[in-house]
């Protein structure tokens, strides 16, 4: 499962600037995945990681990567997460609160071309796929689709496509067809439903 970076920027002057300044930013996300491990970086130099703790009350999960200036955090459902830096005394040197939401869904794509655009040429591949710059790495694992053609069902397994449904398509030319997929992620079985404008030439 792979680790969502997100960087905590410290000033590396001494230690005592560091206290009068806001030290953590997030440059890449300010938002963390549920059920993810998401990968909290200090960027503090090592006799500076003797000075200060990251504490996270409400995370499911907080551990420190062994001699190094990383944590790996987990949050297992929507709730506010408050992050804190704190020094040897137990002073806050600065805190931020974090906003955590669940994996978008994803979208079904046919051969390469998302479902939701005009499918324009004959697909004989279902996939599925996030949209958008999201930094997850899920593999789903599609166990059965249907389409609706009209008023008739098909209906198959796995990621291919029946040559039945194929031959169909093509004889249906142009207009909206139902997709329906069940598929696997990491978090069970799951169902979604799209229409597709099928648009050949």
């Amino acid at each position: 499962m792979r680790l969502l970076l997100i960087t905590f920027l410290f000033a590396l002057n001494s230690f005592s600037q560091m206290e009068k300044r806001s030290v953590i930013s997030m440059p890449e996300m300010n938002l963390v995945f549920t059920g993810f491990d998401n990968l909290i970086q200090l960027a503090v130099i090592d006799k500076q990681m003797r000075k200060v703790k990251l504490e996270c009350a409400s995370c499911d999960k907080l551990q420190r990567i062994e001699n190094t200036n990383q944590w790996v955090i987990r949050v297992d459902s929507v709730k506010p997460v408050l992050l804190q830096v704190k020094n040897k005394a137990g002073k806050v040197i600065d805190e931020m609160n974090i906003i955590v939401v669940d994996p978008p869904r994803p979208f079904i794509q046919l051969n390469s071309q998302f479902a939701f655009e005009d499918v324009t040429e004959i697909p004989n591949k279902i996939s599925l796929k996030m949209y958008g710059p999201i930094p997850l790495s899920i593999n789903y694992l599609i166990k059965k689709w249907s389409f609706k053609i009209g008023n008739e069902i098909y209906e198959g397994s796995g990621s291919s496509i029946s040559v039945q449904v194929q031959e169909e398509l093509i004889n249906f030319k142009s207009g909206l067809v139902t997709m329906s997929i069940v598929y696997l992620d990491p978090f069970g079985e799951k169902q979604l439903t799209e229409h597709v404008k099928i648009d050949l030439p």
